[in-house]
């Protein structure tokens, strides 16, 4: 296949007459499908060995490769008029599956090759989509892979090359996790400027993570935060990129710049339209847009659309973490009064759903927000924190009723429904979730006990099956609680979820503020709230914890409240939202059998408490006294000790070595707490920063594949920053105010922690790994800030960073540490040479 390259004028109306457009790779060899059922394993092997291997095929029209249970396939011609590849209409007939279902397809991989021709050595963008996974090959070398579930988005990664002068061999590989199955693919070349703007949105709803213009709702004049995402082209670093909104008739001007910006490297560009009035629906108002860099401007005039009162409207919100702008959907009664506190409806959407809101209609008596999740996050991590932006978000601009704020989802939005709702109890006044499977395991859902429930699921579902809908169902029914179970015969996944009767429920229901009774189990510290309770710590942060606890007016005798639990042990009660009873004193404590009275509270709004059995310790002292805390303890109700409150620290010794110099140093990190106690993944929940050794090429390759995760799996922004020498990595330790997440290749004698680098291998605690590139991906405290993480991905060789490159952050199991080598890629989670939490002591167990 040969491409001949062209520059053709856009459609946008771009105001830089020198702008460029991508051209697509229309004309391809396409080969498959070859065995794939969602398992990293299958993509990394390589299925084109007859013929020379993924790196040095050059396939011909009929060539054919030997696949177990279908026979042989061959290479076919494939022309893709907009560079767009549909693998469901090319191969599914061959296996039998014209329309595989959501999940379903045994045979899910695919290779397209084409032949791209320069008459000159020069650098080229290369603009690709996906859906799913992707790994591209140019002449040979690997030059991108990205294992993202995902839409097929065209020019979502941006990927500078190297051409060289005559045929240029393109391989790219396709993998199917669900939905569809595809890729596209385009090219700018010759590069003319220093900056690609991506100007164009083709998903048929945002976010499609190239750009995002928010609506504007008639009638408001809310600043609101949109982005376009800009490529450097050039071989240099830009050191800023800004962009400007012009004022005009309807906009102000605003301003805004991002920060150093690498060779090949893509960034949000967020930019704010301010309306300078309010906007009526039948104006075309346009926004004028300023790009510039170093020697360059472009300028950009885009529509923006004024959304009359009864509809809904796509907006947006700014990040805490990263400052990137996520989207999210916002539906308004058309007569909101400002005097007036409205119900709140958080609808989730499904798995590669777009946001959820359009599906619903405007209601007059609530406000419903759609937000974006992260996308495919299943409301975990960085995604559950977008709900909760989003809901801020809302505050901001609208007044909520706090006891009147709802929760519903469809699918992947259903299970965040259950995360969410059984995660954080004291927070929803009713929960509505569909075409789900539950929370699993069962255990969680005995946190619902104060959350009126309505579980719809369709008794036709092709893609959750509907037993898991029943067995969750059936766990709930036998607790006694507040719960429906809407079965509907004959509808499929999808029927819709803008149902009267859950609004209707919806209005029945206000939270339960400051229950007399809570139970509450939980297998995260992480979320370790029920109501008026808090566990302040646990026995064991791996094992689950189970609360339950009753407030009882014992006439004559005061306020009692009793607490049954298992591997809790410290408390906070928190009586600011705790039944009126039990903000009186004397206190009376029994809890597993153990009992004290308590006298004073611990602050003026909290009771902390602490259990070493046979006695319970009471904090006393108001934090903002000048006098010491201490722990008065009790048996039986009678004061037997006093012990000074204090932070039990633990010696983490570091030594950091570089391949030419070695620097030691030692820290302190206090022990795990459930506001600092991992997972790998709780990083990404506050602000980081993303660092790596310019020394290594390996380390250089797993960071930038992992600012590129982040751009995609949660539509994030995530400079990277290199250090050379190992002072400037000791002063990156002690200044960093955020969580650091590091790529390094180290040196024998390395140490962080338990983790120590020997001749051959590495040893974890106790156990030693040997053998070649081994992997190390381990989540500490930093010693220098103990309350923020590091995040070490590291090795002795190239090859162990390049690996590290290949192990998702998410591996399906919760976990701290993460040893491996090239098994992994062989055998996936089931080669790891070691998957761990650490103790409450950051110890290996």
């Amino acid at each position: 296949m040969r491409v001949l390259l062209a520059v053709v004028v856009t459609g946008l109306l771009v105001l830089s007459t020198s702008a460029q457009t991508p051209k697509p790779l229309t004309d391809w060899l396409v080969c498959g499908p070859f065995p794939f059922e969602r398992e990293l394993p299958q993509f990394f092997a390589d299925h084109l060995t007859e013929h020379g291997g993924e790196a040095k095929i050059q396939p011909k029209e009929g060539m054919t490769h030997n696949v177990k249970g279908l026979g042989k396939v061959s290479w076919k011609r494939y022309h893709a008029p907009d560079g767009m590849l549909d693998f469901v209409s090319v191969m599914a007939k061959q296996v039998g599956e014209e329309r595989p279902k959501f999940w379903q397809l045994r045979y899910g991989l695919a290779y397209a090759y084409t032949e791209i021709q320069s008459d000159r050595p020069q650098r080229a963008l290369l603009l690709l989509g996906s859906e799913d996974w992707l790994a591209v090959w140019l002449n040979g070398k690997l030059v991108h892979e990205n294992f993202v579930y995902r839409h097929c988005v065209p020019d979502k990664d941006a990927v500078l090359v190297n051409l060289s002068k005559g045929t240029n061999r393109l391989l790219v590989k396709v993998a199917r996790i669900a939905g569809g199955w595809g890729v596209s693919a385009k090219i700018v070349v010759p590069i003319k400027r220093k900056l690609f703007v991506k100007t164009e949105r083709y998903d048929r709803c945002p976010p499609d993570g190239n750009m995002f213009v928010p609506e504007i709702r008639e009638g408001e004049t809310v600043p609101v935060w949109g982005y376009l995402t800009v490529v450097n082209m050039s071989e240099q670093t830009l050191p800023s990129v800004t962009i400007r909104v012009r004022e005009n008739d309807w906009f102000a001007e605003t301003s805004e710049q991002i920060g150093k910006l690498a060779s090949g490297e893509s960034s949000q560009l967020p930019f704010l339209i301010a309306p300078k009035r309010p906007l009526n629906s039948d104006e075309k108002p346009r926004l004028h847009l300023v790009i510039s860099t170093i020697r360059e401007q472009q300028e950009f005039d885009l529509p923006v659309t004024v959304r009359r009162r009864n509809e809904p409207f796509f907006t947006t919100h700014r990040s805490r973490i990263d400052g990137s702008v996520q989207p999210m959907t916002l539906l308004v009664p058309p007569n909101y009064d400002p005097k007036k506190a409205y119900p709140l409806v958080v609808a989730l959407h499904g798995s590669k759903g777009c946001l959820i809101g359009h599906a619903f209609s405007v209601k007059p008596d609530f406000i419903i927000v759609a937000p974006h999740g992260r996308g495919q996050t299943g409301y975990r991590d960085f995604g559950e924190a977008d709900i909760f932006e989003a809901i801020d978000e809302v505050r901001k601009r609208y007044r909520i009723d706090e006891d009147r704020i709802y929760l519903t989802g469809h699918s992947m939005g259903g299970g965040g429904t259950f995360r969410l709702a059984v995660r954080y109890p004291h927070l929803w006044a009713a929960v509505a979730p569909m075409a789900s499977a539950g929370a699993r395991p069962f255990e969680w859902l005995r946190n619902l006990l104060h959350i009126p429930t309505l579980f719809y699921h369709g008794s036709e579902d092709e893609v959750v099956p509907v037993q898991m809908a029943r067995e969750a169902a059936n766990y709930i029914r036998q607790l006694g609680y507040n719960f429906r179970y809407e079965e509907v015969e004959g509808k499929p996944h999808w029927w819709g979820v803008d149902f009267p009767e859950m609004f209707a429920f919806f209005a029945q229901h206000r939270r339960v503020k400051s229950p007399d009774r809570i139970v509450f189990w939980t297998n995260d510290p992480r979320a370790n709230r029920a109501y008026w309770l808090e566990i302040a710590d646990f026995d064991d942060y791996t094992k689950p914890a189970i609360v339950e606890g009753q407030v009882t007016r014992d006439t004559g005798q005061g306020t009692r409240v009793k607490l049954v639990t298992e591997n809790v042990g410290e408390v906070k009660l928190l009586l600011s939202e705790a039944p009126e009873a039990l903000q009186r004193l004397p206190l009376t404590v029994e809890w597993n059998e153990c009992k004290a009275i308590v006298m004073k509270r611990t602050t003026l709004e909290v009771v902390h408490l602490k259990l070493l059995p046979p006695q319970i310790g009471v904090l006393m002292g108001e934090q903002n006294c000048q006098l010491p805390r201490y722990w008065q303890w009790q048996r039986d109700g009678f004061p037997v000790s006093v012990t000074q409150w204090s932070i039990k620290w633990a010696r983490l010794p570091v030594c950091i070595s570089f391949p030419k110099s070695s620097f030691r140093f030692d820290g302190f990190a206090e022990p795990k707490t459930p506001k600092r106690c991992g997972l790998v993944t709780d990083v990404f929940t506050a602000p980081f920063t993303v660092v790596y050794d310019a020394e290594s090429e390996g380390a250089k390759w797993a960071a930038k594949q992992f600012q590129h995760w982040w751009r995609n799996h949660a539509l994030g922004v995530c400079p990277l920053q290199a250090f050379r020498k190992d002072y400037e990595f000791h002063q990156l330790l002690q200044h960093a105010a955020e969580n650091l997440v590091v790529f390094q290749r180290v040196s024998e004698g390395t140490r962080y922690g338990d983790i120590v680098f020997e001749r051959g291998g590495v040893r974890v605690g106790k156990r030693r790994f040997g053998g070649k590139n081994i992997a190390v991906r381990a989540l500490l405290p930093n010693p220098f800030n103990p309350r923020s993480y590091l995040l070490m991905n590291m090795g002795t060789t190239e090859g162990a960073l390049r690996l590290l490159a290949k192990v998702p952050m998410d591996v399906g199991l919760p976990y701290d540490y993460l040893v491996a080598d090239e098994r992994f890629l062989a055998e996936g989670l089931k080669g790891a040479l070691a998957v761990g939490r650490w103790s409450r002591e950051w110890r290996a167990k």
